[in-house]
């Protein structure tokens, strides 16, 4: 236990024996050591209870986890429902069509089965053949743009100043105006005018890649135009520092938000395009195979340069060069692709022929931004791909949105939506009992419903841009199965490939005639499983009591070891307290009222026979070890099983075993009757074996949790009031003690202060 000293501060000086020579804090330990040996016992005593309630909650669960597991209709391992002791076997030819399985309802019998038909869903598939030969050009017609709307007052321009627009631009009084663009800072006086604020910007243009414009309409509304570098890596990135010079309401009215990379390149020349993004024409025409196609058209008054979208109009409709040339404005690229070809059944067939391109738009720095030759590439369809994406792999154009039906249910999809963001959108939907799915190994589509049988619909529009054709009226099939039995055919029709019959469970998981010689089944029943439930029981039994009996018995060495003090265990090692904790902690439940009374119950319960089943545990095959057994004392209480014993019970009448262990009695009150009588020396009780078990448990439970652990606790809580009480009138008793002991080196110190004053005098006196 930690000393008094350690636990309290002090608020008297400790005047220690300078002046007495005494050893002041020795003298007050040992004044003090009677109390902080009262301490000390307290402090024990508190262990040993804490230790007392560890014991008793360990063995409290262990009881209750039992109960819980076996004895309980809702344990995991549970003894008490039928199933339990209703296990069957099935008999029957290995095959690929029907699988059955007994329930804890069947009865023994022999069927055959002629022949089986498995349920199936109403679906529909689409082998799309997706893989073709795709070159795809580089994504570098992007340029990142803004522009925003000030409404300036009559008369106000370009030469309107910042503190014209203060309160428009959120500034206090003396502010000046600031802000970055691409973490380039800004900042403006409030006699700058907005046509200097333009110039600042383009003057860091270099280093922001940003260059600013700016326009008056003729309704007095400024437009301040931002404008990023071109291709990929250009980006607007707006920050307000003082002020709010970006933001939809205020300032200029734009925010990062309305930042766009999109460039739409199909009304602009490709001579035009390329010398907006400074990219290089390779001279006036350029082939794609054998087909060559010229950028301009000729006119008596000379050439003129061909749009974007009149040059791809012309690779698109010639059948010769045999691609698709399209531009993806979101990702500003340009993309041949080889047509989509149909086979003798309508699908797309598969076209892994080479593209073979050269002249003004292929090279390095070209408008495709490929070099010139031949190029194969398998561009099948991911998951991953957007339906924009997909559509066009498969030869088809979708707008920005898309609307399909499934069983008369509408959805409407974004096409920047992945094929695997709208299959699981549709997958989730509970409504339409309707999945869809793409397979990448097969290359096809599927639609199909969730549910099997004839009564099941599927219909769906709105596909075909994927090859999945509009439907109606689909239906699955129902499972057939024909079985004979004891001379009597009948056919048995499910919507479903799983269902239950006499207590049997049936699987169809394929079609197949078995001929008139049938596939034959047979039910039996199957005790193993029974009997290995008891053995689980018997075996985790075994180690509840063991516990128990353990702790029981255990002989105790504490009057020898108490528990040690915190002093004590300083001056051990960690091995030697140990050792001695354990010496400490023996005993601690030795002879325990509560544990005897429930190991003695438990031994007895057993003895008896149940109701009119007229069977004990002995004749089940189920016993104790003898009261003369040398072992008897460790084993007290344990359970032996004779496996053999208690299949034969169970062959001979397995409903009587299933009434010994689960059987209950109710009383004249109708409540649950635990109790046994003897009568000419014999034991006989009404309920079964597990149903009294429950109650001697529960009992336990209810007795360990509102007596034992309950009072060991309020103990627990009186010694730490105790200690709590003692430590403080400690506390002030050695306060006391130091009080007195100063004020006694106090007075001395005064005493030999006049004496050596005294010295002086009476020496100055002789001196003269």
């Amino acid at each position: 236990m930690a000393s008094i000293n350690n636990l309290y501060g002090y608020s008297t000086q400790r005047i220690t024996g300078l002046s007495s020579g005494m050893d002041t804090e020795t003298i007050v330990n040992n004044l003090m050591a009677s109390q902080q040996a009262k301490l000390d016992k307290l402090f024990q005593q508190k262990q040993k209870a804490q230790w007392k309630y560890d014991a008793y909650t360990s063995i409290n669960t262990s009881v209750s986890n039992l109960r819980n597991s076996y004895l309980s209709i809702l344990g995991d391992k549970t003894l008490m429902k039928g199933p339990a002791y209703n296990a069957y076997k099935v008999t029957m030819d290995v095959n690929s069509a029907v699988k059955v399985t007994g329930t804890a309802s069947a009865l023994p019998t022999s069927f055959k089965i002629l022949a089986a038909s498995k349920a199936t869903a109403a679906s529909k598939t689409a082998a799309v053949n997706s893989q073709q030969t795709e070159l795809k050009g580089r994504s570098q017609f992007l340029q990142a743009s803004v522009t925003g709307s000030l409404a300036l007052e009559a008369g106000q321009g370009s030469n309107t100043t910042i503190d014209d627009l203060a309160t428009q631009f959120g500034l206090e009084d003396g502010e000046n105006l600031s802000f970055s663009i691409n973490g380039e800072t800004f900042t403006f006086e409030r006699t700058d005018t907005m046509s200097q604020v333009m110039t600042k910007i383009n003057e860091k243009s270099s280093t922001t890649g940003v260059t600013a414009g700016l326009a008056i309409d003729g309704g007095n509304i400024l437009k301040l135009s931002l404008t990023g570098t071109t291709g990929v890596d250009s980006k607007i990135d707006l920050s307000n520092i003082t002020g709010t010079a970006f933001d939809t309401e205020k300032g200029f009215g734009m925010t990062n938000a309305q930042v766009t990379k999109t460039v739409d390149v199909t009304s602009m020349t490709f001579e035009d395009l390329a010398e907006k993004f400074g990219l290089t024409l390779n001279g006036n025409s350029f082939k794609i195979g054998t087909e060559t196609f010229s950028l301009t058209r000729t006119f008596e008054t000379g050439d003129v340069p061909k749009t974007v979208q009149e040059v791809m109009d012309e690779v698109n409709a010639s059948d010769q060069a045999g691609v698709t040339m399209s531009y993806d404005k979101t990702k500003g690229s340009f993309t041949l692709r080889n047509k989509t070809t149909t086979d003798s059944e309508g699908k797309n067939a598969t076209n892994t022929a080479a593209i073979q391109v050269e002249g003004a738009l292929f090279g390095g720095n070209s408008i495709f931004g490929v070099e010139e030759g031949s190029y194969t590439d398998s561009g099948n369809l991911k998951r991953t791909d957007t339906i924009a994406d997909a559509a066009r792999k498969l030869g088809n154009t979708v707008g920005d949105e898309i609307t399909v039906k499934v069983n008369n249910k509408e959805f409407t999809f974004k096409t920047s939506t992945t094929l695997s963001s709208m299959m699981t959108a549709l997958n989730q939907d509970k409504d339409i009992q309707a999945s869809f799915s793409y397979s990448e190994m097969t290359d096809s589509f599927q639609i199909a419903n969730t549910v099997t049988g004839s009564a099941a619909k599927l219909s769906f529009e709105g596909f075909a841009f994927l090859g999945l054709q509009d439907a109606s009226g689909l239906v699955g099939t129902d499972a057939k199965l024909t079985v004979e039995r004891e001379g009597i055919t009948k056919e048995i029709t499910q919507a479903s490939n799983t269902f239950t019959l006499d207590g049997l469970t049936f699987e169809v998981t394929g079609t197949k005639d078995f001929g008139a010689e049938g596939l034959s089944v047979n039910v039996e029943r199957d005790y193993q499983p029974t009997i290995d439930a008891i053995k689980g029981f018997v075996e985790d039994y075994n180690k509840m009591v063991g516990e128990l009996t353990t702790k029981y018995y255990e002989k105790s060495y504490s009057r020898a070891y108490p528990p040690l003090t915190e002093e004590q265990r300083a001056a051990l090692t960690e091995d030697e307290a140990d050792k001695w904790d354990e010496k400490a902690m023996s005993g601690i439940l030795r002879n325990d009222v509560t544990i005897g009374g429930l190991l003695s119950s438990l031994r007895s319960s057993l003895l008896a026979k149940v109701g009119d089943t007229g069977l004990s545990g002995s004749d089940l095959g189920i016993s104790t070890v003898s009261w003369s057994s040398d072992t008897w004392r460790t084993e007290q209480g344990k359970l032996t099983l004779d496996e053999d014993k208690l299949m034969s019970a169970l062959k001979e009448n397995p409903n009587a075993v299933q009434e010994y262990f689960t059987k209950i009695s109710t009383d004249a009150n109708g409540n649950t009757d635990t109790t046994t009588s003897t009568e000419n020396g014999k034991s006989t009780a009404g309920s079964g074996l597990l149903v009294r078990m429950s109650n001697l448990f529960s009992n336990f439970n209810r007795s360990m949790s509102s007596q034992n652990i309950f009072n060991t606790q309020k103990s627990i809580n009186e010694y730490t009031g105790k200690m709590s009480d003692l430590v403080a009138k400690m506390a002030e008793k050695e306060e006391s003690l130091w009080a007195k002991y100063s004020q006694m080196e106090t007075a001395l110190t005064e005493l030999q202060s006049q004496s050596n004053w005294l010295t002086a005098q009476l020496g100055l006196s002789t001196n003269s």
